[in-house]
């Protein structure tokens, strides 16, 4: 990425980690990143709350090569 920074190249970019992580666990890294590691989150369940739509389990993102796109 930093590389692509300092070129001309303009468009949007997709880019994603070799990981995986739940919404909660982001929530953390996010709150101890920006120094908020004392506030309190509270897990919930996406099956706990009515959704106009079904959430799979499990659905992390793919990571492919880097291809641009038409």
């Amino acid at each position: 990425m930093g590389s692509l920074i300092k070129t001309d190249y303009s468009g949007i970019y997709h880019a994603s980690n070799r990981g995986v992580c739940s919404r909660y666990e982001f929530a953390e890294h996010i709150l101890h990143a920006a120094g908020l590691a004392h506030v309190v989150l509270k897990l919930v369940h996406t099956d706990s709350f009515l959704a106009s739509a079904a959430r799979p389990a499990n659905s992390p993102l793919g990571l492919f090569a880097k291809n641009p796109t038409p």
